[in-house]
């Protein structure tokens, strides 16, 4: 049997165990928000804003999840639908989920559901930070791809 020993802390660094929580009205929030954007998507209402919000949550739990090691082959599937959601839109000018992607999706709601209730709060906001980089960076390559089509 393999014993191994664990990595040393930086003065200051608090193991991940030791970290606070999200606090109960958080993970509500959270589930709350994920349960309302699922909605949106699914109305006939939806646009480039939910687009962009699911986009932004599905980085955010993907990221969380390799973060803490835990349900990454869980949000891959999530990472796949949001791509494919962008590239429909780019495509086609709609936002809107239905059949496959709305299964897909929820059952993705409820991964992102729990990885808020296990992860501690620094990862979160870590995890948060990471996306909106990301979303930002995103968001400016396609919108140089419409630019430049248009032209």
């Amino acid at each position: 049997m393999r014993v191994t020993t664990p990595r040393p802390l930086a003065p200051g660094q608090v193991p991940r165990w030791a970290r606070p929580k999200l606090t109960r009205g958080q993970v509500l929030d959270l589930q709350l928000l994920h349960v309302a954007l699922l909605d949106t998507l699914a109305s006939p209402d939806a646009g480039p804003t939910a687009l962009w919000e699911f986009v932004a949550t599905v980085l955010t739990w993907s990221h969380t999840a390799e973060l803490l090691g835990r349900a990454t082959e869980l949000m891959a599937p999530q990472l796949e639908l949001a791509t494919e959601m962008v590239l429909h839109f780019r495509s086609t000018g709609e936002v809107r989920i239905s059949g496959l992607w709305y299964q897909l999706a929820r059952a993705g709601t409820m991964v992102m559901d729990a990885l808020a209730e296990y992860t501690d709060a620094h990862t979160a906001e870590q995890a948060a930070n990471w996306s909106e980089m990301q979303l930002a960076t995103l968001r400016a390559v396609t919108d140089q791809l419409d630019i430049a089509g248009r032209a």
